[in-house]
């Protein structure tokens, strides 16, 4: 719970959506729209899940807690761009196949939250040959070695 709620306040607080890529049993999705419930009300929790059993489990958990949230039960590739100006997914695609994914549900201005392990110096490099963005690494406070990718003015390198 704690590794998914450091997220929170790295996002956009006044943004109007939050999107989860890949969130299976919802972590950090869940975690966040209950934050937002409290946090940020206005705030709505979109949790992508191409897994249908997870997707249940995350609607059937959304109800019951009473969150601003929907669920997505399919690939985020095949979902309509969201224009979300914060999107999370954690352990869901190495970084440059991750961006692609991220660019096309991130709203300009919008700023990507990615938890990576202790190869993520490598991913940011790779990631660049495809990518122009600026890149916080943000220690994580569960685990020293992690960082929480803080990704903003993403755009494909050749337009850079």
């Amino acid at each position: 719970m704690l590794d998914s709620a450091q997220l929170f306040p790295l996002g956009r607080p006044a943004g109007r959506k939050w999107c989860d890529l890949g969130s299976g049993g919802g972590f950090p999705g869940l975690v966040i729209a209950i934050l937002a419930r409290e946090l940020t009300p206005g705030q709505r929790v979109v949790m992508v899940e191409s897994d249908r059993r997870k997707a249940a489990f995350l609607t059937v958990m959304a109800q019951e807690l009473d969150l601003n949230t929907a669920i997505a039960a399919v690939r985020a590739e095949d979902l309509a761009p969201q224009q979300a100006e914060t999107v999370s997914a954690r352990a869901l695609a190495p970084l440059p196949e991750l961006l692609t994914l991220v660019a096309r549900h991130l709203a300009e201005g919008g700023v990507a939250l990615l938890p990576k392990g202790g190869g993520h110096a490598e991913e940011i490099s790779h990631a660049r040959r495809r990518w122009a963005f600026t890149v916080e690494p943000i220690e994580s406070i569960l685990a020293p070695r992690s960082r929480i990718l803080r990704v903003t003015e993403l755009r494909r390198a050749d337009a850079a």
